[in-house]
């Protein structure tokens, strides 16, 4: 009886772990939900350490970790990783496919610092450079010389 009791136990703490993902007891019931499933799914068992709403923007900074910035309408429109490397299922889910390809084929996945986004542009921070990627023309561009060539060699201009 004490064992059942013990798994029982086990059981419902496991759960309730993997339910926190991105939410703590005193947020929780002000972050929209669209908001809270986005964190959850690219950054599982994190809680908020901050969360604000200034009228048009959503902030969130999770504990020890990344800074997340929403529109009204719940679309991410700032990722900073503060330090870490951004999860490249992030990259994979939210990056235009040209662009994401041109990371992977740099083998730049695993340095990306920071996302923004608005309605012209993706602007991807690696730790020593930027990568700019235009909507209207899906042109890629970069503010250093050596992967400026790399583009040109691989075509993606």
């Amino acid at each position: 009886m004490k064992t059942l009791y013990l798994k029982i136990l086990l059981i419902l703490t496991v759960i309730s772990a993997s339910l926190v993902g991105c939410s703590n007891s005193n947020d929780q019931n002000q972050i929209p939900q669209p908001i809270v499933e986005f964190c959850s799914e690219y950054y599982p068992l994190q809680s908020v350490e901050n969360f604000g709403f200034n009228g048009t923007v959503y902030h969130i900074r999770l504990e020890n970790g990344a800074g997340l910035s929403f529109n009204s309408s719940y679309n991410w429109i700032a990722v900073n990783g503060y330090g870490e490397v951004l999860p490249e299922m992030f990259l994979f889910d939210n990056l235009p496919p040209t662009m994401y390809q041109y990371l992977q084929e740099m083998s730049l996945t695993g340095s990306v610092y920071a996302v923004t986004r608005d309605k012209s542009m993706y602007n991807v921070s690696l730790s020593d450079s930027s990568v700019t990627y235009d909507i209207a023309t899906g042109h890629i561009t970069t503010d250093s010389p050596n992967l400026l060539s790399t583009i040109a060699e691989l075509s993606l201009l």
